[in-house]
């Protein structure tokens, strides 16, 4: 409800009670490692509340706008050499490693993202093939889905 309405009713900001959010306190060159270690020790309960993402470095606090901020983790997500995902030879779609490097609450915790994205009303960018999608829905994937990964090998 936006000032206007809430003063036509005679409710008064002050006397709102305060929105529960879950902050992330993060440091910019660190945005990925610190990201991850916040969502790790961070209660349940917190993945339901609004987002606040706060930037610190050495001189100053920034607030992050939420969608910026799942851009950015995203885009370091998928980049090629991050070690979480592989992109296909076209460099259109990313899947999951045959030997990940990453431990498996890191894929967790991506998932713990993709929600609070969700929940935060925000789009995140993971161009997973079809069959990825086909498989959460168990829906079992077909070769033509296997040349959107890798049309070598599906040839």
């Amino acid at each position: 409800m936006n000032q206007a309405r809430l003063l036509q009713l005679g409710i008064y900001p002050s006397e709102l009670p305060p929105c529960p959010v879950f902050k992330l306190q993060l440091r910019p060159q660190e945005l990925l490692e610190d990201t991850f270690r916040e969502l790790s020790i961070a209660d349940y309960e917190n993945f339901k509340k609004d987002l606040v993402v706060v930037f610190t470095d050495s001189l100053e606090l920034s607030f992050l706008d939420r969608m910026d901020f799942f851009l950015l983790i995203f885009q370091q997500l998928i980049v090629p050499g991050s070690g979480v995902f592989t992109q296909n030879e076209a460099g259109t779609v990313v899947w999951f490693p045959v030997r990940p490097t990453e431990p498996n609450k890191r894929y967790f915790l991506i998932g713990v993202l993709c929600g609070l994205a969700v929940y935060n009303n925000n789009m995140v960018y993971l161009p997973f093939p079809l069959a990825l999608f086909k498989k959460l829905l168990n829906v079992k994937p077909t070769l033509e889905d296997l040349k959107e990964l890798s049309p070598v090998v599906a040839e």
